[in-house]
Parts: C-alpha cells; sequence; structure tokens
C-alpha cells in the first residue's frame, strides 16, 4: 500500500470502521474455495496502527482535542485544524457518557471563543457541538444552560451573516429547550419567539422549517407561550408564510399553525380576521392538494384549522365556500 493510498483511505474511529476497513483489506483468493491470502506485514502494521489509534481512551482524547484547540492561532491552516478537531469532539461526543465528561473535564470553557470567532465554520461547529452535548441529554441541557449560552445562540441566531451559522443556532436552541422547562422560560425572557419570527423571514427553507417545528413543540408543551406568540403577530406571519408559493415546508408552518389556534380563543379570532383571507388560503390549499399523497398531513392540518376557526362542527368538505363567507 502506498502512502497516498495509506492517506486518501478514511480513518475508522470506531469499532465498526475497523471491521470494514479489515474486511476491505484482506483479499480474498477466489481461484479456490474459502482460501485467504495472509495478509503482508505492511498491511499488518497499518491495521495495528489503526487499532491502537481507536483504542485510545475516549476521555484521553477529548482531552488532548480541548489542548490543541485552546493552543491553536488564528491562522487559517489553523482554523482548519481547529475545524477537524471540533468534528472529531462530536463525534466522542455523541454518546451521552462522553457528553458528560466533555464537561467534567471543562470542554465549556472552549465555546465562548468559538462562538464569537470570526471563522463562520468554527462558529457553527461549534453550534452543532452544544447540540450533541445537549441532545437527549438533560444534564448536559442543565449544565449549558447555566453556562449561560442561551443568549449567545440566539444572538447569533438573530444577527449572524451567515446562514449555516444562523440554522444551526436555530438547532442548539431547539436541542437545549426541548422538554426543559427552565430554559424555554428564558427563551421567552430574551425574546425568543421575536428572533425565531425573524429567522423565518429569511429566504431559507431550513430555517422556516426548524422555526415552524419549535414552534409547534413549545406550544404544545407551554400552552401560555401562544399568549406571546398572539402579541409579536405570529399568527399573521405564519398565515403570511402560508400564502407564499406552495413547498414542502407549508406542511410545517401549517402545522405550527395548528398548534396555535387549538384551544386559544385569541389566536382564533385573530385567524378569523377577514383581512388575512385565512378561510380562502385552507380552501384553496386542500382543493389543489387534494389526492396528492405526498401533501396528506398539510391536508389534514388545514382541515382541523378549518373546523376549529371557520367551521366549529361542521364537516369541513360539505360546504366549505358558504362558511368562508
Amino acid at each position: 500500500m502506498s502512502d497516498g493510498d495509506r492517506n486518501e483511505r478514511q480513518q475508522p474511529r470506531n469499532l465498526t470502521g475497523l471491521l470494514r476497513l479489515c474486511a476491505e483489506t484482506t483479499r480474498e483468493d477466489t481461484t479456490t474455495t474459502s482460501q485467504f491470502e495472509e495478509m503482508d506485514q505492511e498491511r499488518k502494521d497499518f491495521l495495528n496502527a489503526v487499532l491502537n489509534e481507536i483504542t485510545v481512551n475516549p476521555v484521553d482524547r477529548l482531552k488532548e482535542c480541548l489542548r490543541l484547540i485552546l493552543s491553536a492561532g488564528d491562522s487559517d491552516a489553523e482554523h482548519d485544524t481547529v475545524a477537524e478537531l471540533l468534528e472529531e469532539v462530536c463525534e466522542i461526543c455523541e454518546e451521552i457518557d462522553m457528553a458528560t465528561d466533555f464537561y467534567k473535564i471543562g470542554g465549556y470553557q472552549i465555546l465562548p471563543r468559538l462562538l464569537h470567532s470570526g471563522n463562520f465554520e468554527l462558529r457553527w461547529r461549534a453550534l452543532e457541538l452544544i447540540a450533541t452535548l445537549v441532545q437527549n441529554n438533560p444534564k448536559c441541557q442543565e449544565t449549558i444552560l447555566e453556562a449561560g449560552h442561551l443568549p449567545a445562540l440566539l444572538e447569533l441566531l438573530d444577527t449572524d451573516s451567515n446562514d449555516m451559522v444562523k440554522i444551526k443556532a436555530l438547532y442548539a436552541t431547539s436541542c437545549l429547550l426541548r422538554d426543559l422547562p427552565e430554559a424555554q422560560k428564558q427563551f421567552e425572557e430574551h425574546d425568543g419567539f421575536s428572533k425565531i419570527m425573524r429567522a423565518m423571514q429569511c429566504d431559507v427553507e431550513k430555517l422556516k422549517v426548524k422555526g415552524a417545528v419549535l414552534l409547534t413543540s413549545l406550544c404544545s408543551q407551554q400552552p401560555a407561550f401562544k399568549d406571546t406568540l398572539c402579541d409579536i403577530g405570529m399568527v399573521d406571519q405564519l398565515v403570511g408564510l402560508l400564502g407564499q408559493p406552495h413547498t414542502a415546508c407549508h406542511e410545517h408552518m401549517m402545522s405550527a399553525l395548528l398548534a396555535l389556534v387549538t384551544d386559544h380563543e385569541r389566536a382564533q379570532q385573530e385567524a378569523q380576521r377577514p383581512q388575512l383571507q385565512l378561510c380562502s388560503l385552507l380552501q384553496n390549499r386542500m382543493h389543489t392538494l387534494q389526492g396528492k399523497e405526498e401533501f396528506q398531513e398539510e391536508r389534514d392540518y388545514a382541515k382541523e384549522i378549518m373546523k376549529i376557526c371557520f367551521l366549529n362542527e361542521v364537516e369541513t368538505d360539505k360546504d366549505s365556500n358558504e362558511a368562508c363567507r
């Protein structure tokens, strides 16, 4: 194996990757039945080196990554190195125990510097790391919140000039808020809903989708937030987005609007305002999507909104034209 071949081959970082590499490296002799060539010494040395690399204690490796990140300078080459290190740290911290260990070894100290880096890739990779740390990990959700990182996430979502940074900021925020009432409370206190609304006004579909999904979740978990959403004009926002040329993301907008008007009289009254022309929009959308299986959920959401806001207990499909008058 040449040095070039070795460099081009992706280094495995876990046992599954090592087994795959072994299967690729060991050559079967197809001229006879069940006969394999003995691996040459160069291949043996290569696989032994890989095995030694992936059997390094992961906490020790996290400590080494932190040391290298903290000692890195501000050149483009060192930015690239830090980006690679952050990717590796993310992979290690996908395991909940490793995410907790990352906190214990002082890993959070790198976050403020990275979140305020002048390099956009380091900013979004730091946000991705935060999302990885807190996802399905209540302990890390609490420690990230206590460390005071939520305002920085919201600021990046609201003001960063790079779309990827905004997307990752919204992703990290969603993971941090999930099923954590204290985080949701602080989110509201830091005007998080207005920042979500502005993000959804961007011409970036992922921001619209992720924003709508987060709104749906928060309305379900904290119905009291619906008053705040009405205060900032979220009903108008969602109806306006639904009135734009149809895309796949409208399913999530419709879901968020349904979550907002469900069991909330004020939101229903907002949706019923004639100037919004929501009834006609829903009627036209249901007609357009009829028979299109890929949009069935969106059509179902629209029907539910019609029932809640315009038809009361009347079946939507019977006389929706009359109901809209």
